[in-house]
């Protein structure tokens, strides 16, 4: 048996406006009980265990009304049981159900961060969380349209879009002049009762993790490319503690959707600097804070550090290009707290990675003689070059990123040049990329 819980971010910057464009009902993340929002539902609070570093956990929106189901509840089969009690036998027929929708609510921090969450008790045809998933993608649901009265019919993993319309229409007092309703990756969080993953490949495991009594893994994105996040909590033992899962699976979604908020307000600032509609102050102040709580090791009582890494780590290998433009508006901040934590949050992670394949590149200089020999315009000798490369190939064997960051710099490299360097090196190859260092050193002594 497996739960999957499937969280859309839904991300509201009209408080980072000049003017209120925005409703004020209900007021998250403390609404009154007796409150609804309009096409969604009814306020409730919860019962169950919630994320105590997190209150915004504590009052969510029903949202039968946004989100229907075609066909769940769906039955896979009856199954007969034989008992006895003394002298007499009885039978009993039992519903084995497939997947049960447990919930559909939109929970708000009553800021930026607000989603739309999904609740579905899976029980696969086969033994594979990735099979799992696959059944998952089948499944069609029906959003509420935000222009007719009609429904959009759409997949399930695909209804993050109309639900942030759906929300803009819902909570808008006028429009605003720009777009500040966005909507992020999704992210689905699997709790494996039954140790079904155990039979999958291509997860990522966290060791970190197995203190608290769970077994943490991640999906790799080559089998989900176009579906966000994927991750697998495994309790161990036939009496799992569910506030212990419940916590961990808030934390872990509160981290997510942190990071997704965090990509989409560099976003926003790309696109309205200097058009006079936005407050730039708060939206830098905002960024700043957000970078200070994601470069914490612990936070919600978990190993923070690991999560934040696979997030961003994953985001930077699928948006070269979007990393690139925000490399410019960081530099244009000039807020060193905010370049410093930029670095750290999207630039370090990747280092271990590739040091190793630019040191195995640099250990054999003939290998690369047909770029040390490349015509081209250059003020530094062979003999200089190969210094240098040997220079760089021992910071990268020693392993400290801020090293091989001032080796750039101090050449007076830009950090888009650095990131273009990087990326080939991951993604067209390394000798695009060593190609590339090349070029930058012979143009930069």
């Amino acid at each position: 048996m497996l739960f999957a819980h499937i969280q859309y971010p839904i991300i509201d910057f009209r408080p980072f406006l000049n003017d209120e464009f925005r409703r004020n009902i209900p007021v998250f993340p403390a609404p009154s009980a007796n409150t609804w929002l309009r096409n969604f539902g009814h306020v409730r609070e919860r019962k169950t265990d919630t994320c105590p570093y997190y209150i915004a956990e504590n009052f969510f929106c029903e949202a039968h009304n946004a989100v229907k189901f075609e066909t769940l509840p769906l039955i896979r089969e009856k199954k007969q049981e034989k008992y006895r009690i003394g002298r007499r036998t009885y039978h009993e027929e039992h519903l084995i159900y497939d997947k049960i929708c447990k919930f559909r609510r939109f929970r708000s921090d009553g800021n930026l961060k607000s989603c739309f969450e999904i609740g579905i008790l899976s029980n696969p045809e086969y033994d594979s969380i990735l099979r799992a998933h696959q059944e998952l993608k089948k499944i069609f649901v029906n959003v509420k349209s935000y222009t007719k009265r009609k429904k959009i019919r759409v997949p399930l993993f695909e209804i993050g879009n109309h639900i942030c319309k759906l929300y803009d229409d819902s909570t808008s007092i006028k429009k605003t002049p720009v777009k500040t309703i966005y909507s992020g990756s999704p992210c689905l969080m699997f709790i494996d009762y039954d140790s079904i993953s155990d039979g999958d490949n291509g997860f990522i495991s966290y060791p970190e993790f197995e203190r608290l009594g769970i077994r943490l893994k991640h999906i790799e994105k080559y089998y989900y490319k176009n579906y966000g996040d994927v991750w697998i909590i495994q309790p161990w033992g036939y009496h799992p503690d569910k506030k212990l899962l419940a916590s961990i699976r808030r934390a872990l979604l509160a981290i997510s959707l942190e990071k997704e908020t965090l990509l989409s307000a560099y976003n926003f600032l790309l696109l309205n600097a200097g058009k006079g509609y936005i407050n730039e102050t708060n939206v830098l102040n905002y960024i700043k804070n957000t970078q200070e709580k994601l470069l914490k090791k612990i936070r919600f009582g978990i190993p923070q550090s690991p999560i934040v890494d696979i997030l961003f780590k994953m985001d930077f290998e699928n948006n070269i290009a979007f990393y690139s433009d925000i490399i410019e508006l960081i530099s244009k901040v000039g807020d060193k707290y905010i370049a410093n934590d930029f670095n750290k949050l999207f630039i370090e992670l990747e280092f271990n990675e590739w040091r190793k394949e630019i040191t195995k590149l640099l250990d054999n200089f003939d290998l690369c003689s047909s770029q040390l020999h490349k015509p081209g315009n250059y003020t530094i000798s062979d003999k200089e070059l190969r210094k240098n490369l040997k220079q760089l190939r021992d910071i990268c064997i020693e392993g400290d990123p801020r090293k091989f960051w001032f080796f750039f710099n101090r050449r007076n490299l830009k950090n888009t040049i650095i990131i273009n360097i990087i990326s080939n090196l991951l993604f067209s190859g390394f000798e695009k990329g060593f190609e590339l260092i090349i070029k930058a050193l012979r143009l930069n002594f």
